[in-house]
Order: structure tokens, then sequence, then C-alpha cells
């Protein structure tokens, strides 16, 4: 399990502050974008800067370099600005699951999700990889800050869980597949940030994740968390979900407050 890691969240907040900024600070040629799948490599201080670097030296070498799984829909228009879903692996490759590319394209979404990031690597790094991502496609691509979202399965979904509503204004939502963490007790979370977002509970009836995923959802119920959804998929063990049940997902994610 995964517990006792927000004493070191603080460290992080000099970025978090930067992060808006990013966009600000772009000059570069959006319209050359590259599109499609492709391997992505950049180090902590490539993407934000030498001295932001620095809250990361206890977690990392901020000069070695990371390796992100990225793709781009190839109907990507700096018009119509793309969202961003970063994934979070339980195994140490960031490709798409299976039947997952067809949701990207159809709902203009770019993926990115870290290699080398799986349940054996250090749980900061993993962390750390994921808002790194979020630094990467912010220079590279235009996109819309409105539809920023997190996943991830198994080992995965828990670390997206504690990053998720750690950091309400950085995620606009996210989907725990097969797995999910509820904050410390006694940790303060901003209720009415995360009110502004929306988050997907997945699990397999067969699942042995069930019971602690349910757990952690009626969790967020009590604690005030509005926008939420469970899906409990019948005759799904322990897996991501298929595309039709993640297409779901999405759409609560996509919904307006109107909606």
């Amino acid at each position: 399990m995964i517990v006792r890691l927000f004493n070191w969240f603080f460290a992080l907040l000099v970025l978090l502050h930067s992060l808006p900024l990013l966009a600000s600070e772009q000059v570069t040629s959006f319209v050359a974008a590259k599109t499609g799948a492709y391997t992505a490599n950049a180090s902590i201080t490539d993407l934000i800067g030498e001295d932001s670097a620095q809250a990361y030296v206890a977690i990392m070498p901020v000069d070695e370099l990371i390796s992100w799984e990225v793709y781009v829909p190839e109907n990507y228009d700096t018009k119509k600005p793309a969202g961003v879903l970063v994934y979070i692996s339980p195994s140490n490759s960031g490709e798409l699951p299976k039947g997952w590319k067809a949701l990207i394209d159809k709902y203009n979404l770019i993926w990115v999700a870290a290699n080398e990031s799986g349940n054996k690597v250090d749980t900061h790094r993993r962390l750390s990889y994921a808002i790194m991502a979020l630094a990467l496609i912010d220079k590279r691509y235009k996109v819309d800050g409105d539809r920023t979202y997190l996943s991830g399965f198994s080992g995965g979904g828990r670390v997206a869980s504690l990053l998720a509503i750690q950091y309400p204004t950085l995620f606009n939502g996210a989907i725990y597949n097969s797995g999910a963490n509820l904050w410390n007790k006694g940790e303060a979370i901003a209720i009415d940030q995360i009110n502004n977002n929306r988050y997907v509970f997945i699990a397999g009836k067969k699942d042995f994740n069930l019971d602690d995923t349910k757990k952690v959802y009626r969790a967020y119920k009590k604690a005030g968390i509005e926008q939420i959804k469970l899906m409990v998929i019948p005759r799904m063990g322990h897996s991501n979900p298929s595309k039709s049940n993640f297409e779901r997902a999405i759409k609560f994610l996509d919904q307006t407050p109107q909606e």
C-alpha cells in the first residue's frame, strides 16, 4: 500500500506555481508539432529550468532523462486545442492499452505516460514523472487547460489518486482503474476546488481490488466530493476497462456542470 507520502509534496509547490506560466512563455511553432505515436525524452531541468528543478533534487537527479510514450491525434489543430490524458502504468511501459487509440482520437486528447514508471519504481518518482508529463506536453502543444485528466491502472491508479486529489487545480478530473487510495487521515483537502472536478472509479466484478475501490469511493462521498462515478464492470477481473467502458468514463469527465 502507498501511505505517508505527502510530507514531500511541499517541495513541488515551486513547480506547481510555475506550471501556468509555461503556456504563456511558449513562442515555438505549434503548427509544426509532431503527431502520431512517439517516444519523448527530457530531464526535469530541460522542462522547468534549473532553478525550479532544485525542488526535485531529493527525489532524483534533475538532469536524468525521463522517457514518455506520447500519442497525438493526426488531426491535432491549434484552433481546437486538445485535452491531455496523463496515465500511470503499473508496468514499465507507457504505451496505450489495446483499443484506446480510437478514443484518444475521438475525444481530442493527447496521451502521455512515462516509461520505467511501474509499481517497482519509487512512488516519489512516479508522481514526479506524471507532473513532468504536463510540462512536456505544455511545451510542445497548445492544449485545453480545462481538460487535463489523470488516469492509471492498479498501482498506477493508486498513485494517480494521490496526485489528483492533492492538486485539483492541476488535474480537472481522474479515472482510477482497479486501484485507488484515500488521502491520509487528518490530511487537509481542498473540497471546494475538488468539487470543480470529476472522478471515476472503475473495478471489475471479479477484481480483487473491488472492495477497496468501493471503500475509497464511499469515503469520497462521505467527504462531500460530489461529482464522482463508480463503475463496476460485470465479468471483468483485475484489468484496464474495455474501450467502451473507458469511453463512458471519459464522457463523464467531459460533462459540463449543466449536464
